[in-house]
């Protein structure tokens, strides 16, 4: 119920979602899901060991890499892509030569990082400071559902 008020509030406010599902600030939040689905796909397929995975258990923390970076983003988005940068690398690096078990979701995640990256472009699109508005966009975007018309395989 909360992200359709906040959606109602963005519409009311002039912001359709077909437009600022493009804009960058989206992305932004999207990515950071983004990357909390590689991450914990990296935790389920490097972490856990092949008894607690048939066992339907992670070896995951408590807090994904998104997740984790969620908070930096509604304060300055660009110092939250900035520890994005510093924190995905080893995740990234797995999923690149990752030919295992669920390997194509892998690899789709990854794709999905790179429209992120599309999307947001050039930095100079992110707000300099964070309003109400742009909080709602960053939420939505990362509340947000994977595109359906994708093949995850």
């Amino acid at each position: 119920k909360a992200v359709a008020l906040i959606g109602i509030f963005l519409h009311q406010q002039g912001k359709k979602h077909e437009v600022f599902m493009k804009e960058p600030i989206y992305q932004v939040g999207r990515l950071l899901a983004l990357a909390d689905s590689l991450h914990f796909q990296y935790c389920k397929y490097v972490r856990t060991s092949d008894e607690k995975r048939k066992a339907s258990k992670v070896d995951a923390p408590s807090e994904l890499l998104g997740n984790a970076l969620f908070n930096v983003a509604l304060d300055n988005p660009v110092v939250a892509l900035a520890r994005l940068a510093e924190r995905i690398r080893p995740y990234k690096g797995w999923a690149d030569t990752y030919s295992g078990e669920d390997a194509g979701l892998v690899h789709w995640f990854v794709r999905q990082m790179g429209e992120c990256e599309k999307q947001i472009d050039d930095l100079s699109g992110l707000p300099k400071r964070m309003e109400d508005m742009h909080k709602a966009q960053l939420l939505l975007g990362y509340l947000a559902d994977n595109p359906k018309s994708e093949n995850k395989e």
